[in-house]
């Protein structure tokens, strides 16, 4: 299931986020599902007009940044609807 939350961005480098987060398979050159140091090539290698879209773009500020403050409204809802299960 993909979910999709509109607003100020996200926070993905968080331990809740990380793991499900969607990457864009047309800039993530070796098909892994890892973005590595040489995927930032500011190259838009998918063709859809935005360089080195991994996780969608910051429409906002024209960018590739989507990331957020850790603890803002948009950081929770992402945590939320993509945490994963913890015992």
């Amino acid at each position: 299931m993909k979910v999709s939350i509109v607003d100020s961005g996200i926070d993905t480098a968080h331990y809740d986020l990380r793991d499900n987060l969607w990457i864009n398979p047309g800039e993530d050159l070796n098909h892994n599902g890892i973005i590595e140091l040489i995927e930032w090539n500011g190259v838009d290698n998918d063709g859809n007009g935005y360089p080195d879209d991994f996780y969608g773009w910051n429409f906002y500020f024209g960018n590739n940044n989507v990331q957020d403050l850790p603890e803002s409204q948009a950081a929770a809802m992402a945590r939320i609807a993509a945490a994963i299960f913890r015992r």
